[in-house]
């Protein structure tokens, strides 16, 4: 059965990519002006991950649960496994032949993929645990409440800075902000016979949301824009959208975002450029998802073949 795909969702990917691309001082336009919003980008791309992780989770519920528990981890990496070899193996040569000052700065950055798909499977595998251990929808649900408020505390009590306690200040965020998506697929749908307000109210949390991600990063700031974000995919939910084109380009936006670390490297070893840098993160994921599509056709004439 084909699957459904909400293509507002995906649009929100397609944006969150180039915001994130944005806010790290690359995109076409040359050098422009920074705004802090990369860790935002990656709380709504949880946020999302986590409304739709209930569904997986629910689909694996007779599965032997660390083989449930594997199954999901290995679903989140295969989409873009490639493209993280890839990206990996150029940066860790370069890495090995033009050793500078600032390496481990420089290391964390073109890494920092691996440190996010580190953070969000890790969680998805202990909360598919608890899932399973709890193996009750309310006592799940009020566990996500909990789950959540004790991630925001934890997070407020990190303010301070240094590798370490950054590291966990995002072990953290991401179990908090998948607890909010999970938290907000229990909710009711909420779509009006006669005219669908979700549509306005999706509109406005848009507008919102990007304007405040110019607001000063405070505490309180961001955990108003996790918040907002909740409820901008619960409303988004609501609304039936689909697009073949934005389908397309929001599966290719995750490897974009992978291969952003590969341009970077580029961008440090001396190619400055930005539109060209963009024009190669462009052609390298576009046929990374050629590859991935006609390999599973492949496969997929294989399998029928044999059988």
């Amino acid at each position: 059965m084909k699957k459904n795909r909400n293509s507002l969702l995906e649009f929100y990917r397609i944006f969150l990519c180039f915001w994130a691309m944005y806010a790290h001082d690359f995109f076409i336009l040359e050098r422009s002006e920074a705004f802090s919003v990369a860790q935002l980008t990656v709380d709504f791309f949880y946020i999302i991950s986590g409304y739709f992780l209930i569904s997986s989770m629910r689909k694996l519920k007779h599965e032997n649960p660390f083989i449930g528990a594997g199954k999901l981890m290995i679903g989140r990496i295969k989409p873009i496994f490639f493209s993280m070899v890839f990206a990996t193996a150029f940066n860790a040569v370069c890495m090995l032949l033009f050793i500078r000052a600032d390496f481990w700065d420089v290391l964390f950055t073109n890494f920092r993929y691996w440190w996010f798909l580190l953070y969000l499977v890790i969680s998805i595998g202990i909360i598919y645990l608890i899932y399973r251990l709890i193996n009750n929808e309310k006592a799940f649900a009020l566990f996500l409440i909990v789950l959540t408020i004790a991630m925001g505390v934890l997070h407020y009590q990190m303010e301070e800075k240094g590798f370490f306690i950054y590291v966990f200040t995002y072990v953290a965020r991401t179990f908090g902000c998948l607890a909010v998506g999970m938290l907000c697929s229990y909710l009711p749908k909420w779509k009006p016979k006669v005219f669908n307000v979700n549509i306005v109210l999706v509109a406005v949390l848009f507008g919102v949301v990007f304007y405040l991600a110019y607001a000063e990063k405070e505490y309180w700031t961001r955990i108003l824009m996790i918040g907002l974000f909740a409820c901008l995919v619960y409303f988004t939910t609501n609304v039936n959208f689909s697009c073949k084109v934005l389908d397309v380009i929001g599966t290719m936006s995750t490897r974009m975002y992978v291969y952003f670390a590969f341009v970077s490297m580029l961008c440090v070893l001396g190619v400055t450029d930005c539109r060209l840098l963009f024009t190669i993160n462009v052609f390298l994921s576009t046929m990374d998802l050629l590859l991935t599509h006609y390999y599973k056709k492949y496969k997929a004439l294989k399998n029928a073949t044999i059988a």
